[in-house]
């Protein structure tokens, strides 16, 4: 990048800042979340961070608590947290501009000098969820982004950063798979490998510090292992596959509820929304993942990395976050929120933004549809779930679509198949 640019650049980042932060609403927002910020941010100015799971409701990971300290280090008492608790916003606000910073740090000059970041940063959709909204989807979204830039070349920070990301929102587990084919071949001796946990284990440790200085790591433990079913709902207006298949209000649709009963004699097979969801997951994902993970293997192999593995793992990522958002229960309206930032990436890399455009529309229609804060006609056909349903549906297609066809695997396969077999004459022989 040059000079001249990179000085613009250092000016125009600040300006933007400023300019979001003056247009951000000071009310308004997500009634719940503003209420939930408030008390957990209060618990924590009167008892400490590691008694807040004893002293409040709180039921998000670690990592907010320390944002909301930091929070209250600017706020005089109590009433000055409940009355300015809008101005939270700021610090989710920072990490989406974190994609720019690096951008930045990894020196695409090409993209900046070209300015895609500004269709990242002036998209309404992108900034719905902090400015609108009042939530932090972003911090745990531009972590894993700036952990999967790291994991081809720093791989021990990658893994700390990821390890902030799970402590920030617990569903950033479904990206270790990524993350961990990825770090396959960057382990070339047992000791890369140990210093990769213990980094891990270490950030870990950190971060629990006061919790077990308090002695309430067991709340905390509780909160962690009650989360996969804190809301045991068909949907909580994430507008995905179930509103094709469930009826009524699936707030109220309990997602325990038997689905499918298949009996054959004395054999009877019984799977409720739940587990049915997570199956359906689990085929869509090990579909998204599998290109990458035979790019892994033949990188092993070859002892080499391939030039387009960055952005095949741009779309795996996107891809995961829709299948996670697509066919489980319990999932909330926002968290499909990182894929558009993961396919904005994509976009660049291919010189195209197709899925981004796609997945910023249904994004920005599932979030105002419930908070409406746009206030388009109730009526419209832009609100109805199976119409926005349908667009994730043909985002996740298209994914699956491109990630076989510009991602052929079909040599890596071959070769991997001509080893195995050369392999197995020898042993015979």
């Amino acid at each position: 990048m040059n000079e001249k640019y990179s000085r613009r650049l250092y000016l125009e980042l600040p300006l933007c800042f400023l300019l979001l932060f003056f247009l951000m609403p000071t009310s308004g927002g997500f009634g719940f979340d503003n209420e939930c910020w408030s008390n957990w941010a209060t618990a924590i100015d009167q008892y400490g961070i590691g008694n807040v799971y004893k002293k409040s409701d709180s039921n998000y990971p670690p990592l907010i608590m320390y944002f909301l300290y930091v929070f209250n280090l600017f706020q005089e008492n109590n009433e000055k947290i409940v009355e300015n608790i809008y101005y939270f916003r700021l610090i989710p606000l920072l990490f989406d501009f974190l994609p720019v910073i690096i951008l930045m740090l990894f020196k695409k000059k090409f993209e900046l000098e070209r300015g895609y970041h500004f269709f990242l940063l002036f998209n309404v959709a992108y900034l719905y969820n902090t400015m609108l909204w009042g939530q932090v989807d972003s911090i745990h979204s531009n972590l894993i982004l700036l952990s999967l830039f790291l994991v081809l070349s720093m791989p021990r920070l990658a893994m700390v950063v990821f390890v902030l990301a799970l402590n920030m929102k617990l569903q950033s587990v479904i990206f270790f798979p990524v993350i961990f084919l990825c770090l396959i071949p960057k382990v070339s001796s047992i000791k890369i490998f140990i210093q990769i946990i213990a980094a891990a284990i270490v950030t870990q440790l950190i971060i629990l510090t006061p919790f077990l200085l308090s002695g309430t790591i067991n709340e905390l433990y509780l909160v962690v292992i009650n989360s996969a079913s804190y809301f045991p709902q068909a949907s909580m207006n994430a507008f995905n596959m179930w509103y094709f298949i469930a009826d009524g209000n699936l707030w109220e649709t309990s997602d325990v509820t038997n689905f499918i009963r298949i009996g054959f004699g004395s054999f009877k097979l019984t799977m409720t929304y739940k587990s049915f969801g997570l199956l359906l997951f689990l085929i869509f994902s090990a579909l998204a993942l599998f290109p990458l993970f035979i790019k892994t293997i033949y990188s092993i192999i070859l002892k080499n990395i391939k030039s387009d593995i960055q952005e095949l793992l741009f779309l795996t990522s996107g891809l995961i976050t829709l299948i996670f958002f697509y066919f489980n229960t319990e999932m909330h309206e926002r968290y499909s929120h990182p894929a558009m930032i993961f396919f904005f990436f994509y976009g660049m890399s291919k010189r195209n933004f197709t899925l981004y455009i796609a997945t910023s529309i249904a994004y920005f229609l599932n979030l105002d549809a419930v908070l409406r804060y746009f206030k388009l006609p109730e009526d419209t056909f832009l609100y109805k779930p199976q119409f926005i349903a349908t667009i994730f549906a043909m985002i996740i297609a298209t994914g699956l679509l491109l990630i076989y066809k510009n991602y052929k695997i079909s040599d890596e396969v071959t070769f991997l198949k001509n080893r195995l077999f050369k392999k197995k004459e020898k042993a015979l022989s």
